[in-house]
């Protein structure tokens, strides 16, 4: 079981000011919450700021976005039939697809675009959102090009849901 949540509100989850400092969880907060070989393991949930460019390390500009396209290039119909659904349901808003999130979390050619449309969700000044089939092929792709020779591992996986679903949650949890 995975979760997310925020412990630094008014309530009895609170982290001690020397282990919030030492590893970096905000205030206020959120951290992911999963087992591990029999521990509970807590991790920050990283702020906007620190995601962007995450995964860039040593990577050539373009070279992610070229492997995810070749890691997946199907449910492109999905996509938009889900994306039209969203709109029709919810208005005007920005919905965001899988390579431009890609492109912003690896420093990608485009991302600044995309962190100029991610602030204004952030900030209130329009709605974002995110359908289940690109948050869903989002994390799958960041897991194969993070894992080995192109297949998620544990840790990638892992990686891959901290960063990308414990941000959705969050945006969610703020609209309800």
């Amino acid at each position: 079981m995975q979760k997310s949540f925020a412990p630094l509100r008014r309530d009895k989850r609170r982290f001690p000011k020397a282990l919030r400092e030492k590893f970096d969880i905000e205030t206020p907060g959120e951290v992911f919450v999963y087992e591990a070989d029999g521990r509970i393991v807590v991790e920050p949930v990283p702020s906007l700021e620190r995601l962007h460019g995450v995964h860039a390390s040593d990577r050539d500009s373009g070279e992610v976005l070229a492997r995810a396209r070749e890691l997946d290039e199907s449910d492109r119909q999905r996509e938009a039939k889900e994306t039209e659904t969203i709109l029709d349901r919810h208005g005007d808003g920005s919905v965001f697809d899988t390579e431009p999130l890609l492109a912003f979390l690896y420093r990608e050619p485009g991302h600044e675009t995309v962190a100029d449309r991610l602030d204004e969700v952030a900030s209130g000044e329009t709605a974002g959102y995110l359908a289940e089939v690109n948050a869903s092929e989002l994390l799958y792709l960041i897991a194969r090009i993070e894992g080995e020779d192109g297949t998620p591992t544990t840790d990638s996986l892992r990686a891959a849901d901290r960063d990308i679903r414990g941000r959705t949650r969050r945006r969610t949890r703020r609209r309800s």
